[in-house]
């Protein structure tokens, strides 16, 4: 996916939910930040589209990861967006370095579990690349891999934004 197609997915998202187009706040390397909405309602998010997909997914759409400020008590989110309906009962796995996580998914959609949050994004920080693989409902698995340039500018981006530290 391009950039100039991500951005338009992301402003789309922000025109729905809060009927105001989602701000580029600025891109770093591979990562774009952005925030909608004010006040107690503000979302800020870096994300970055794959770089690379592997696997056969009929009608598959862009595949992206992403870390979310949102309102409330919601900042430090990660997700990761594969695309295509996950095969129920599955989790997907992150390969950042060394560590593997499994992120358990729902729909499209794959979290961290509850306490790898920080290991993830403190992960996304100093290494190189991420490797996400999924099943998905119908299709062959999938492997996409992610470039993290720019990532910590981005995410210091989407703190400064949002006030989270």
């Amino acid at each position: 996916m391009s950039r100039a197609s991500l951005a338009l997915f992301f402003l789309l998202i922000g025109s729905n939910a809060f009927a105001e187009p989602a701000k580029l706040l600025s891109r770093h390397g591979d990562w774009e930040a952005y925030s909608f909405g004010s006040g107690a309602a503000k979302v800020c998010y870096a994300a970055s589209p794959a770089k690379s997909s592997a696997g056969e997914v009929p009608g598959r759409k862009a595949a992206y990861v992403m870390v979310t400020h949102g309102p409330g008590k919601s900042a430090h989110v990660p997700s990761i967006t594969l695309g295509y309906e996950i095969k129920e009962g599955t989790d997907a796995e992150a390969a950042l370095g060394s560590a593997t996580l499994r992120f358990y998914t729902k729909d499209d959609t794959a979290w961290a579990r509850a306490g790898d949050d920080d290991k993830f994004l403190k992960a996304l920080q100093k290494e190189k690349t991420l490797t996400v693989k999924a099943v998905p409902a119908k299709g062959k698995p999938t492997t996409d891999t992610y470039a993290l340039s720019g990532f910590a500018e981005a995410y210091r981006e989407i703190g400064k934004a949002c006030a989270v530290k």
